[in-house]
């Protein structure tokens, strides 16, 4: 199974699991957890596309910046 595939159906899982909670009386409490998940999930799945779109695979390139400082660009 590829990782864009596992990032789809972790999305879908996410998907699901709200559904399920959607009557409990906990479920902001349960929302605020997914939201992260879910959100990240489309974020990789989003950059995995773009790769495939460019020809480009991983985490993109990483430059220093001024003021000695990392940032990743995508």
């Amino acid at each position: 199974m590829d990782n864009r595939t596992r990032l789809v159906l972790g999305i879908i899982q996410v998907e699901n699991l709200t559904e399920l909670f959607k009557d409990n009386e906990y479920k902001d409490y349960i929302y605020n957890h997914l939201n992260p998940i879910y959100y990240e999930l489309q974020r990789q799945l989003s950059h995995e596309q773009h790769g495939q779109e460019t020809g480009r695979h991983g985490h993109g390139r990483t430059d220093v910046v001024s003021g000695g400082s990392r940032e990743a660009s995508i």
